[in-house]
């Protein structure tokens, strides 16, 4: 349950924000937002330290979510021992998953290059690919095009007869 500040606290929060920013060197703003962050990474702190005093003298993590306004599996996702272990997992499965990038060696250009250099549309690549009308391969599951009338200009010529599909 959400509560409203009281606006008592709040000249002390500004306060507290003006103190923290006092030290940067820079425009009055900057100097604001360097107090506002000093103030969020020690109360992100104090968060972690509160979570486990609390699970520690028995709190459920339905009790730390109710405290924090979030659901028990959010309150174990952001708090839990281990966090950043599994970040670091899930980041490492992530970028499994993404695919590499396009090497240079390859044949042709991407669609998006001869998009550019016909002066089309990406779609009007494909469909031209797709009847026949620019010579092409796959590599990987990714379209190539290799036709000399795209693939024989620069990279900034424009061939071809833009909005022509």
């Amino acid at each position: 349950m959400a509560t409203h500040p009281d606006p008592a606290n709040l000249e002390s929060l500004e306060y507290l924000v003006a103190a923290l920013g006092a030290g940067w060197d820079g425009p009055p703003l900057l100097q604001r937002l360097h107090g506002l962050c000093t103030l969020a990474r020690w109360a992100s702190d104090e968060q972690r330290d509160t979570v486990t005093a609390a699970r520690a003298a028995g709190a459920t993590w339905r009790e730390v979510g109710d405290a924090a306004d979030l659901k028990a599996n959010a309150a174990y996702a952001a708090y839990s021992p281990g966090r950043e272990e599994r970040l670091r997992r899930m980041a490492e499965r992530m970028a499994e998953r993404v695919p590499p990038l396009t090497p240079p060696d390859l044949p042709g250009v991407g669609v998006v290059e001869a998009a550019r250099r016909l002066g089309v549309t990406n779609a009007t690549v494909y469909a031209r690919a797709k009847r026949g009308a620019l010579k092409c391969i796959t590599i990987d599951g990714r379209l190539r095009i290799t036709d000399p009338a795209v693939t024989d200009h620069g990279p900034d010529d424009h061939c071809g007869s833009p909005g022509q599909p």
